[in-house]
């Protein structure tokens, strides 16, 4: 699921009470004096469905602007019921995938993803901790799917160094996707390529990019 993307949970209850109590009872239970709900109506076939919408306390890391959604409709002995619990949902990047102020050495390397490296270099000082700040800026993805724009597109791979371990980073230049990252035998997939391609390129001007 990438970043941002909204996690919803629906349950469906029943009741034997009113539309107007049973909207009641779930104002008195989710309700927060400093957050503002919402209320409509809609129709579905026969029913006519009252809503109510709460803000909910975040709960869980990497969860943002939670809202309960209360959907109740008469119908025969009392009231159809559908509450829904829905949230922004960022995952949190584990801190072993971050490099940090010290990258040390960063090797670059290039060429046709499914061949030999064609260009390598060796990356310090400056350099090493733009692209350090440009990795660390970017987003964890937890799945995705892509396709190359690229018949052949070549693969670039940084290898970090911070404080002895090793942090792998892997563009596909052509694909609209990525880029990887390796650590300590775990793969990720970044949310984004273009902050660290642009400091690439600025950092390694002779880096071909093709």
């Amino acid at each position: 699921m990438p970043p941002a993307n909204t996690v919803t949970r629906t349950i469906y209850l029943s009741s034997t009470d009113s539309v107007q109590r049973t909207l009641a009872f779930f104002a008195s239970a989710l309700a927060n004096d400093n957050q503002s709900s919402s209320s409509g109506d809609f129709t579905i076939g026969s029913l006519h469905v009252k809503t109510v919408e709460f803000p909910l306390p975040a709960a869980g890391s990497g969860y943002w602007s939670p809202t309960a959604q209360i959907g109740v409709a008469a119908v025969a002995g009392g009231v159809a019921i559908g509450v829904r619990i829905s949230s922004a949902w960022h995952l949190v990047r584990a801190v072993d995938t971050y490099i940090g102020p010290s990258p040390g050495t960063v090797g670059v390397q290039q060429g046709p993803a499914d061949a030999a490296t064609t260009f390598s270099a060796q990356i310090t000082g400056k350099g090493a901790n733009r692209l350090a700040a440009a990795v660390d800026a970017v987003g964890i993805q937890a799945t995705a799917s892509y396709s190359c724009t690229s018949n052949s597109p070549t693969a670039t791979k940084l290898t970090f160094h911070p404080q002895g371990r090793v942090v792998t980073v892997t563009l596909l230049n052509g694909c609209p996707y990525g880029p990887f990252l390796a650590v300590g035998g775990r793969n990720y997939t970044l949310a984004s390529t273009g902050t660290i391609a642009t400091t690439l390129r600025s950092v390694l001007p002779s880096l071909p990019t093709g």
